[in-house]
């Protein structure tokens, strides 16, 4: 029998066509929990996005589960701990979307310093050419960007940094400073980075350790014409602290892609401020980005249904201690 995949939502044209080759595909008709936990039961792989969850439920309900496929770099929406537990992989696609997203935060650092949206609002609403005196911004170049985490991406934001001859800073307590000078950054600790930078930029995971890892004192460390861009994960930077600093005017301005929750309330103070950016989560969104994330999860999810080892596996673990074809419960 043909293996069955259970896409949580479209993943695109490519990695359809090819997961067609070898499976049976079932999406998921609503955006539903339970409806995961309903259809994950008889599913031989899964593949899921952003907005809903395989967690823990959902692991436990699945009666022949063999990988979990996550469109996209972040795992934070997957127990991937559980799974470990039972033997299922967690392929993923880090390499697919780091253009995209790093030429996106150097989108939101130009249009946050120069005050392009309101600019443009403001035109477009009628507003008296005069007005344009208000939309005096500040410059890029040769200014201070702070990145927090030097990930794939994070580096990829440095690259582009150096074309504006920005000074680069990078926070992150997992690489070899040396690692880091290497690409011409300058290794420091976190206060060093808020109180230098004209500009913070976010690139870490979700996890336990990184939850509010920008909180109040944070902010409070930072210039007061500085800059928080975050296109990683929303519970990184501590709402409520940002949406306090920005109404004080305690720091300059944010462009956010990702909140804390999503989609965010459309009632709240993030959308009432003017020195405020904010994108639904769309930083990945390039034409050629969503094809080459839509053909590395298929490929990955298909390499595990013919028991072979996928080219990027979040917990290799399952490999190293287990084997593949060892595994006895699932394999």
């Amino acid at each position: 029998m043909r293996p069955k995949v259970l896409l949580v939502e479209p993943i695109g044209d490519p990695g359809t066509k090819l997961l067609r080759e070898l499976a049976d595909i079932k999406i998921l008709p609503a955006l539903s929990q339970r409806l995961v936990i309903s259809h994950i039961r008889d599913a031989d792989a899964v593949i899921i996005r952003a907005m809903l969850r395989v967690d823990r439920q959902a692991i436990d309900a699945a009666r022949q589960l063999r990988v979990i496929g996550r469109f996209g770099v972040g795992i934070d929406n997957i127990d991937v701990e559980r799974a470990t537990e039972v033997g299922i992989p967690v392929v993923w696609t880090p390499e697919a979307n780091c253009a995209a997203v790093a030429d996106f935060t150097l989108g939101l650092i130009l249009a946050i310093a120069r005050k392009i949206p309101i600019a443009d609002r403001t035109l477009r609403g009628g507003a008296p050419w005069q007005k344009r005196h208000e939309f005096v911004g500040t410059d890029v170049s040769q200014k201070v960007l702070g990145i927090i985490g030097f990930g794939r991406i994070g580096r990829a934001v440095a690259e582009r940094a150096k074309g504006f001859r920005m000074n680069v800073l990078v926070y992150d307590p997992l690489l070899d400073r040396d690692i880091v000078a290497g690409r011409g950054a300058s290794p420091v600790a976190l206060d060093e980075l808020l109180t230098q930078s004209d500009f913070v930029s976010v690139h870490v995971p979700l996890t336990p350790e990184t939850i509010n890892l920008i909180g109040e004192r944070e902010i409070k460390m930072m210039k007061t014409q500085a800059f928080i861009i975050n296109t990683a994960r929303g519970g990184v930077v501590d709402t409520r602290a940002l949406l306090k600093a920005l109404k004080a005017r305690r720091i300059a301005g944010a462009a956010l892609d990702t909140f804390d929750k999503e989609p965010p309330s459309r009632r709240g103070l993030m959308f009432r401020l003017d020195n405020i950016i904010t994108t639904p989560h769309i930083a990945a969104f390039t034409r050629e980005a969503l094809e080459k994330t839509s053909t590395m999860v298929a490929e990955g999810v298909l390499s595990v249904l013919r028991k072979e080892r996928p080219q990027f596996v979040f917990n290799t673990s399952v490999f190293e201690k287990r084997g593949m074809i060892n595994n006895q419960r699932r394999f």
